[in-house]
């Protein structure tokens, strides 16, 4: 099957963030906005055409957790599209990916103690930490602009986990924003360490089916010493562009750990599945998908060659920062030599309308996390409108 990745998704009456930005005028100027990390072409017409048969029927009461059917999606998926082969105990369905989060922050970790987090990152984990009493421990990741790439901080991390305050960590991988992807060894080493000094890792793989041939991202518990120390977080959010949506599916190997995590969630008054994402990771969770995913991949991969080509071409000092598949690119504008104000207002002027860097960390002024899994040609010409202001050479 031939997929449309061409048509641009409506924003119209949807209370999206981006509905201000989607009017017919700046539509017909190709003007879109990138930001927000979601697709703006529509997902898989096979996730909609299982929505559609639940809404026709008119049954939108209860939901049960984990039927047969559910896990048997839930343990299919897995293994087909990550390579992790789960037992039915392990899954342990949530109100969301953030909402679990703040559960594991309140399961695993008491008022004033740490938690560790490695920005630049999705910012969304320091603001729970604080919210929920703790103290956020910053294991920044390195970065080397020469390469435009980011390495994790071992050492770093082990003074960090050696703290007798810190109890959990916030793992992410595929990292948001910069989609790469952390190797086996990598995350051999975080079991090792959170093993020997008590700290209990939640790993955040909300980008994981997205991520590239050459760089697979092995689920954390599915690692040596993983299953002892972790909880692995997914959901339809990324992948098929669920991204507020209240429903995720923990995988917590460890009897005691899975024990604390699904008792907290129980305390939250959760009391079953929404009717509609039940429906929706059973139509999600097929084969047909896994060939979707493929052609989505490689419609993005090719967004982001573009990108990267079309900056090259016309401003040189950007750095492009390493990614490994998905739909998001994390782009260092320091080279142009502006002040922070100077360069929003350069952007802004190109309505290149992006995720401001700050977000993700201290230290980011001058970067943006720029969202490509859109229509092509609304891409082109956001960056011909910004070579059109900087006298950049020929695109």
């Amino acid at each position: 099957m031939k997929f449309d990745f061409e048509t641009l998704v409506s924003r119209e009456h949807s209370g999206s963030p981006k509905e201000p930005y989607c009017t017919p005028e700046k539509l017909s100027r190709l003007v879109l906005p990138h930001f927000g990390a979601e697709l703006d072409f529509p997902t898989s017409p096979y996730l909609s055409e299982g929505l559609t048969r639940r809404a026709a029927g008119g049954s939108y009461g209860y939901a049960l957790n984990c039927t047969p059917e559910y896990v048997a999606a839930v343990r299919y998926w897995l293994r087909a599209a990550r390579g992790w082969d789960i037992s039915p105990e392990w899954l342990v369905p949530t109100n969301g990916v953030l909402s679990s989060v703040h559960l594991a922050i309140l399961a695993f970790s008491a008022p004033g103690e740490g938690v560790i987090i490695q920005p630049p990152v999705f910012g969304a984990y320091r603001k729970l930490i604080l919210r929920d009493g703790r103290v956020p421990l910053e294991n920044r990741l390195i970065y080397e602009r020469k390469r435009g790439a980011y390495r994790m901080d071992l050492d770093g991390l082990e003074a960090l986990m050696r703290r007798p305050d810190a109890r959990l960590m916030l793992l992410c991988n595929p990292q948001n924003p910069q989609c790469c992807v952390w190797g086996r060894a990598e995350m051999e080493r975080i079991a090792e360490l959170a093993e020997k000094y008590g700290v209990t890792v939640f790993s955040d793989e909300v980008f994981g089916e997205l991520a590239d041939a050459l760089h697979p991202a092995a689920p954390f518990c599915a690692v040596r010493g993983g299953e002892r120390v972790g909880l692995v977080a997914t959901s339809l959010g990324k992948t098929f562009s669920f991204g507020s949506a209240r429903h995720a599916n923990i995988i917590v190997p460890d009897g005691e750990l899975r024990r604390r995590f699904a008792e907290q969630r129980d305390l939250a008054h959760y009391d079953g599945m929404d009717p509609f994402m039940y429906s929706a990771v059973l139509a999600a969770y097929t084969p047909q998908n896994l060939e979707w995913i493929a052609a989505m991949r490689d419609y993005t991969a090719e967004n982001a060659r573009a990108v990267r080509e079309l900056l090259a071409a016309a401003l040189p000092q950007v750095r492009v920062c390493e990614s490994h598949g998905g739909y998001l690119l994390w782009a260092d504008w320091s080279g142009l030599g502006l002040e922070t104000a100077e360069l929003r207002g350069l952007l802004e002027r190109a309505e290149l309308y992006a995720d401001a860097g700050e977000y993700y960390g201290e230290g980011c002024e001058q970067f943006t996390r720029i969202v490509i899994g859109c229509p092509r040609r609304y891409l082109l010409a956001a960056f011909e409108r910004l070579r059109r202001l900087t006298g950049g050479g020929a695109v």
